[in-house]
């Protein structure tokens, strides 16, 4: 059975999805995956939910090769959920992102209707409302507003 939680977290990645289609880069046969596998060194790996990869990553990830994503999505566990993220477990999850390579994260509070816009450990833009929101430079043509994402 589908918890209030599980359905707004589908709708919120198939909202992403649908706007990620929408790019050049996927037009080049780019994707953003969910769920996929992330190592962040040689031995421990993230889940992100979603991850964006090349189609040249793709193909390496095929043949057995660990790929790094340059942009990943987090979806904030509600604090209702039965394991809520707290502000230390987004942090070390950053940290271990920026670490391994990856140059954009997305923080998505579905709560508070905004995405925070990590393009390092130490840099981040809040979007809201009207804001446009993008994944410069990681996926450049990867942008919309934000109230369209919560719509």
């Amino acid at each position: 059975m589908f918890t209030s939680q599980s359905v707004n977290y589908f709708l919120m990645v198939m909202k992403d999805a649908r706007l990620f289609v929408k790019t050049a880069e996927y037009n080049q046969g780019d994707n953003l995956l969910a769920e996929a596998d992330t190592y962040i060194d040689e031995y421990r790996k993230r889940i992100p939910d979603l991850a964006y990869f090349t189609s040249e990553q793709i193909k390496q990830t095929r043949l057995g090769i660990k790929v790094i994503p340059v942009f990943v999505i987090e979806l904030l566990s509600d604090s209702r959920s039965a394991a809520p993220e707290s502000f230390n477990d987004v942090e070390i999850k950053i940290q271990d992102y920026f670490k391994a390579g990856v140059q954009n994260v997305w923080y998505i509070n579905p709560q508070t209707r905004t995405i925070h816009s990590y393009t390092s450990a130490k840099t981040v833009t809040i979007h809201a409302g009207s804001d446009e929101c993008n994944a410069a430079p990681s996926v450049p043509d990867f942008r919309f507003i934000v109230q369209d994402l919560f719509a």
